[in-house]
């Protein structure tokens, strides 16, 4: 991909200052989009901007100034086509992460990332314009929902317990190290969605696959709305008529253009209300800003304990 001159540089967006290393996560980011948009074409997946890259591309043509990430959606069937396609197509040192498939996964979201560890080699630096950490784009399906209110809050509910116990469960917990709470979830699930968890396992990455099992589980693509259930489940709001999805239009984001669902105003309004074309400073953020401050953290770390300075290309 060929950058604009002077696109790494630092500079000031609506009031709020972007570092040359934000840049450099941005242009692995958009790098990675580009990945997506081929094996997409190649393969007829239809995928959509969403939430804080929806709103930066109607909004502010681009990232939101303080936003670090990158998240897209497809509709389930498409989502699941994709993470059979995919790794196929994977450059070199990439990674499709599918927490689903994980020994022990720590997050639900499916990702491509451009790598797996944080590399300060020369030649990662060269080919990811010397950014050292893990770059990645967040992909999120979109699910039918019941039409029938009961059936539609009996759905949601599931999910919830599922989501619940896959979120406060320990990565090597066994049924014996569970709090109580958490084995009331698994008895409900289990005498009211089937579900069948084995003793000798870790119980997390079972709670996770049930709970992808579970937001899947309407396979009926006429249901009216259609939902990400990890946000759904919380607002109970964040539904939307599947036609807002039914075309695409492209926008432009950045150097590129991506696409957008037609219906994005209906789209925004549910995640961000009328007034979304108002910037909100970090408003709806879920992490730590930036992304990889962790890392940065880390690498600092490992610099001091051999008694060598920070290097200054990886200030700011």
């Amino acid at each position: 991909m060929n950058f604009p001159e002077g696109f790494f540089e630092p500079e000031d967006r609506d009031g709020f200052h972007i570092t040359s290393m934000m840049k450099r996560n941005w242009a692995v980011q958009l790098e990675i989009i580009e990945f997506i948009a081929r094996v997409c074409r190649k393969h007829g997946i239809k995928w959509y901007a969403e939430f804080g890259t929806l709103l930066g591309a109607v909004r502010h043509k681009g990232y939101i100034p303080w936003d670090d990430d990158v998240d897209i959606t497809m509709m389930r069937k498409d989502y699941e086509k994709f993470m059979a396609r995919a790794p196929r197509d994977l450059p070199k040192g990439w990674h499709l992460f599918n927490g689903r498939n994980e020994e022990n996964p720590t997050a639900s979201t499916l990702q491509v990332i451009n790598t797996d560890v944080v590399c300060v080699e020369p030649k990662h630096l060269e080919r990811y314009h010397g950014f050292p950490y893990i770059g990645g784009v967040d992909i999120f399906p979109l699910d039918n929902i019941p039409d029938d209110p009961e059936e539609r809050e009996i759905h949601r509910a599931l999910y919830t317990l599922a989501y619940y116990g896959f979120y406060h469960t320990g990565e090597q917990d066994r049924i014996a190290d569970l709090k109580p709470e958490i084995k009331d979830a698994m008895d409900t699930l289990t005498e009211a969605a089937g579900a069948q968890f084995d003793p000798d396992k870790p119980i997390k990455p079972q709670f996770l696959r049930l709970s992808d099992e579970i937001a899947a589980s309407y396979r009926n693509d006429r249901t009216v709305e259609v939902a990400d259930m990890q946000f759904y489940m919380n607002t109970e709001r964040e539904h939307i008529d599947r036609r807002a999805y039914q075309k695409t239009i492209m926008m432009p984001f950045e150097m590129i253009e991506i696409p957008v669902p037609e219906g994005y105003d209906e789209v925004l309004k549910a995640y961000y209300r009328e007034g979304y074309m108002t910037p909100v400073r970090f408003a709806g953020s879920t992490h730590e800003y930036p992304c990889y401050a962790k890392a940065e953290k880390q690498l600092r770390m490992y610099y001091e304990s051999r008694g060598v300075p920070f290097p200054k290309e990886f200030e700011g």
